[in-house]
């Protein structure tokens, strides 16, 4: 697999990756090379949208709810105003990264007969970007099932940079870890701490997918579910 760089979610003016306050985006691009990534003394990383981009999301509900409200799409069109992007939320309860892969597995990515596969969905968009939200669902399997995600996680990235859903060239991806279980301090409430603890889990994972396979210089940190390459 091709060298995968990090990123480190920050609020700072002018970047694109701003506008999530999520805890881990790895952002994987076209080419062999890294990505500057955001580090102290370097500049942030950033996901380049062109004109005309099609943007797909994919994922667990944490996409899936994205529809019922506008923000992701008011920001993105706000930050590019004259880019006239283009973007589909294709996220579903329950799917997981497995129903992703090369090799998809039907039960994990629940459709009608004869829906059409994830890659023909994004085919059908022209996607040249892909928000994939994964790791929440899985993560229920604990740690017995981390080799799974990872091998299912590398699966999906290859098979989505060997293909050209929009005819031109193979599409910029951008992982997305799931976000934590928040503590309410409510009695009424489930506890959130060994959810958390597999959400660790599975966002570190996430993050080893993603780290850059000959640099010998990343690390990694999942303090706060913020991951960084340096």
């Amino acid at each position: 697999m091709r060298s995968l760089p990090l990123l480190r979610c920050l609020v700072r003016p002018g970047s694109l990756l701003a506008l999530f306050a999520l805890p881990l985006l790895a952002l994987l691009l076209p080419g062999d090379g890294p990505v500057l990534s955001a580090g102290k003394d370097a500049p942030q990383a950033r996901l380049m949208l062109h004109k005309g981009d099609h943007i797909t999301l994919i994922g667990n509900t944490l996409a899936e709810r994205m529809q019922h409200d506008g923000w992701l799409e008011t920001y993105l069109h706000s930050r590019f105003p004259n880019h006239d992007l283009v973007i589909r939320n294709q996220g579903f309860s329950g799917d997981e990264i497995g129903g992703f892969t090369a090799k998809p597995d039907k039960n994990k990515r629940f459709r009608s007969a004869n829906f059409g596969s994830a890659d023909t969905w994004l085919r059908f968009n022209k996607t040249d970007v892909v928000f994939a939200f994964f790791g929440y669902n899985e993560s229920f399997a604990g740690k017995d099932g981390l080799a799974q995600f990872k091998k299912d996680l590398e699966s999906f990235i290859d098979n989505a940079r060997a293909k050209k859903y929009n005819g031109r060239s193979m599409p910029r991806i951008v992982l997305v870890s799931p976000i934590a279980h928040e503590n309410l301090k409510n009695s009424d409430l489930p506890d959130c701490t060994a959810n958390n603890k597999r959400l660790a889990l599975y966002t570190q994972a996430m993050a080893e997918v993603a780290r850059p396979a000959r640099s010998p210089s990343s690390t990694c940190t999942t303090r706060r579910w913020r991951c960084t390459a340096r």
